[in-house]
C-alpha cells in the first residue's frame, strides 16, 4: 500500500525567464527528497544560475503559474521567474518542437547510468530505426534491442508514444525486469551519464542510404555539445533521403 501511494517521480525541463540563449535544465522531482515547492524553487535557482531567487514557475505557452509540486507534469517544460512578469519567447521548448530527448537504461542493469539520446523530428516516426541506433550504443548482453518499455514495463508500440524527457528501458529477447532504475536518477550526488548521444540530420546526396557514424575523438565530440534549433539542425526530408550522424560524449570521471 505504501508503494502505491508514494508520490511519482517527475522529469521536467526548466528555462530562464526571458533568456533566449538558455537551452533549459532538466530536473528529476522526487518528493521524498524535495518535499515542498519552495525547496524545489531553491534548487532551480542554484542549478540554472538565476541572477535573483526563483519564486515562480510558469507554463511556457500560456504563462500559467504553477503553485504546487503536484501540478508539475512529467516530461513538461516550465519557465522560472523571480518577481518579474512572465516573458513569452519562441526559444522555449526547443526540444519538444523539433527534438525528443530520451533517457534509456539497460534492462536489469542497476550499475550502468542511463544513456541520453536526442532524436530529430524526421526520425520520430521510425521506431525500428530508433531501436537500431539504441542497439549500437547500449550493448545489451542478449543482443539487439527489440523494444523499449516504460519504467513500469509497458512496451512502446510506436515512435509516436515516445515522450521527451522521459525514461525508458531497452529490452532484448528477454523479459522486462522491473527494478528501481529511477534510483540512479535521484541519487544525492550529481548524475554521471553513461553517455549523451546526439543524433542529427544532414543531406548526404545519396538517397536511400542511412549511415550511423560514431566519433570517439573527444575534440570532435565537443562540437555537438549544444544543439541549437535552427534551419540547419532539423532538415525536413524523407527518412530514406537523409543521413544519420551520431556523436558520443563519453564521461571520463565522476562529477565533483
Amino acid at each position: 500500500m505504501a508503494a502505491s501511494s508514494a508520490a511519482p517521480v517527475k522529469n521536467v525541463v526548466v528555462f530562464r525567464n526571458g533568456d533566449p540563449f538558455f537551452g533549459g535544465r532538466r530536473f528529476v522531482v522526487n518528493q521524498r527528497q524535495v518535499a515542498t515547492m519552495e525547496a524545489f524553487l531553491n534548487e532551480v535557482t542554484q542549478s540554472i544560475g538565476a541572477p535573483l531567487a526563483v519564486r515562480t514557475l510558469y507554463t511556457p505557452r500560456q504563462g500559467h503559474r504553477v503553485s504546487d509540486l503536484h501540478d508539475l507534469q512529467t516530461g513538461a517544460q516550465y519557465v522560472a521567474a523571480g518577481f518579474e512578469r512572465f516573458k513569452k519567447l519562441d526559444s522555449y521548448l526547443p526540444i519538444s518542437c523539433k527534438w525528443i530527448s530520451l533517457f534509456v537504461f539497460r534492462n536489469g542493469d542497476l550499475l550502468c547510468p542511463p544513456f541520453r539520446f536526442i532524436i530529430p523530428r524526421s526520425l520520430q516516426q521510425d521506431l525500428d530505426q530508433i531501436l537500431s541506433l539504441i542497439t549500437e550504443k547500449v550493448s545489451l548482453r542478449t543482443g539487439a534491442v527489440r523494444r523499449l518499455c516504460s519504467l513500469d514495463g509497458v512496451s512502446v508500440s510506436s515512435a509516436g508514444e515516445l515522450q521527451t524527457g522521459c525514461c525508458y528501458v531497452a529490452v532484448g529477447t528477454e523479459r522486462f525486469k522491473k527494478l528501481p532504475y529511477v534510483e540512479l536518477l535521484v541519487s544525492k550526488k550529481p548524475l554521471l551519464w553513461n553517455s549523451i548521444i546526439y543524433i542529427y540530420v544532414f543531406v548526404t546526396g545519396k538517397p536511400g542510404v542511412l549511415k550511423a557514424e560514431e566519433r570517439t575523438n573527444r575534440e570532435e565530440a565537443q562540437g555537438a555539445e549544444e544543439v541549437q534549433e535552427d534551419e540547419n539542425t532539423a532538415t525536413e526530408l524523407p527518412v530514406d533521403q537523409v543521413g544519420i550522424h551520431v556523436s558520443l560524449h563519453q564521461n571520463m570521471s565522476e562529477l565533483q
